[in-house]
C-alpha cells in the first residue's frame, strides 16, 4: 500500500501494474525499509560471495565477509541471491559473524531451492527478489475532492520460487 499521491506520482505505478498484464508478470522488489543492514555489513560489506557450488536449504556458506567481525549481518537483515529473472530475496534468522578468513554462514528465510554457483555474489544493501502479483486484480481509488484528485493504491504480491 502506497501513501496518498498525486495523479502525476501514481500513474507511472499504474502503469507498471498493468504492464504486469495481472499474474502474468512478474517484477524485482524488495523492502523499502530494510534496504540497509543492521549488522556491520552496512559500512563495511566486504565481497561476499558462496563459498562451495551445490548448497541449498536453511544454513548457506558464505566467504569475502571482512575477517573477525563480530555482527556481519544480523537477524531481520534483507539479502539476495541470484540475478535478473533468478534472483531471490532472503532474511536473515540468526546474526552472523565472520571468522579470521572472512567466511560466515547464514541462516535463511526460505529455504534455499536452487543451488548457486560457488563464488555467485550476495547482496547485503538493497537486496531484491523477483515478485509477482498475488491476483489479476489489484486495488486503487482517486478521492476527486481534494484539487489534482488524491490517488490510494496498493497491490498484494508473491515470491516466484
Amino acid at each position: 500500500q502506497w501513501p496518498i499521491m498525486s495523479r502525476a506520482e501514481a500513474e507511472p505505478l499504474l502503469a507498471v501494474r498493468a504492464s504486469l498484464n495481472g499474474k502474468e508478470g512478474s517484477f524485482l522488489i524488495g523492502d523499502p525499509a530494510a534496504g540497509t543492514p543492521l549488522g556491520a555489513a552496512k559500512d563495511t560489506p566486504g565481497t561476499p560471495l558462496i563459498a562451495g557450488a551445490s548448497q541449498t536449504g536453511q544454513d548457506i556458506n558464505f566467504d569475502g565477509a571482512p575477517n573477525n567481525t563480530t555482527n556481519y549481518l544480523k537477524a531481520g537483515d534483507m539479502v539476495s541471491l541470484g540475478t535478473g529473472l533468478g534472483t531471490r530475496l532472503f532474511k536473515v534468522l540468526v546474526d552472523a559473524s565472520s571468522d579470521g578468513g572472512g567466511l560466515f554462514t547464514l541462516t535463511l528465510w526460505p529455504d534455499v531451492v536452487v543451488a548457486l554457483a560457488n563464488n555467485a555474489p550476495l547482496t547485503v544493501s538493497g537486496a531484491e527478489g523477483l515478485f509477482e502479483l498475488a491476483e489479476n486484480a489489484g486495488s486503487w481509488s482517486v478521492d476527486s475532492s481534494l484539487i489534482g484528485g488524491a490517488y490510494s493504491l496498493g497491490f498484494t504480491a508473491v515470491s516466484v520460487i
